[in-house]
């Protein structure tokens, strides 16, 4: 077996793995997407993405939320923007109901 020589110029070290390129096209697609629904997530790795309490993996379609070890019944990108559409509208009706109650 040869080993390259480290100065050869026929060695690429910049070449990206097609896996390492197909999880980055999936990341792009899905923050994208997310954009669009107005969701802002925080990207903890190429494998998985936060919103609030909710975890996100593309690739599998994963939704579990954290301190559960439960995994949702629902699956996939557009399954995730609705539950995470929900926890936002969840949240925005139990503020006003206690800035409500504040008001009182």
């Amino acid at each position: 077996m040869e080993i390259p020589d480290m100065y050869d110029t026929n060695v690429s070290t910049n070449s990206v793995s097609p896996k390492a390129l197909a999880r980055e096209q999936l990341l792009t697609q899905t923050l994208t997407a997310l954009a669009n629904a107005g969701i802002a997530v925080q990207v903890c790795s190429p494998h998985h993405i936060k919103y609030g309490a909710l975890n996100y993996y593309p690739k599998r379609g994963i939704i579990c939320r954290d301190g559960s070890n439960d995994i949702l019944p629902e699956r996939g990108l557009s399954a995730f923007i609705t539950v995470c559409l929900k926890d936002t509208a969840h949240s925005e009706e139990t503020m006003s109901a206690f800035q409500s109650r504040l008001k009182l």
